[in-house]
């Protein structure tokens, strides 16, 4: 089978992650039970995601992978330009 960039980050990534917003969530929840006042949930959810994410790229030895890549199509991006710019 072809792999394609969906296929550019192992699924223990995806799953780390949404493992960091239920814990995110959870903790949003918590504090604001705790302290009988509305939270932000970002300022829960931001934090436990990204070191989820980044904790588990760098246990699987793909951090420079992780940071590295890029949405789209790189090869046609130049041509996209330039079809634009002659019409």
């Amino acid at each position: 089978m072809k792999k394609g960039k969906a296929d550019a980050f192992p699924i223990p990534i995806f799953k780390s992650t949404m493992l960091g917003y239920v814990l995110g969530i959870a903790t949003t929840m918590f504090v604001m039970y705790a302290f009988e006042a509305a939270q932000p949930a970002l300022l829960y959810l931001v934090p436990a995601c990204l070191i989820t994410s980044f904790g588990q790229a760098y246990l699987s030895k793909s951090l420079t992978e992780m940071l590295e890549y890029k949405e789209g199509d790189d090869e046609n991006e130049g041509e996209e330009e330039k079809q634009e710019e002659n019409k």
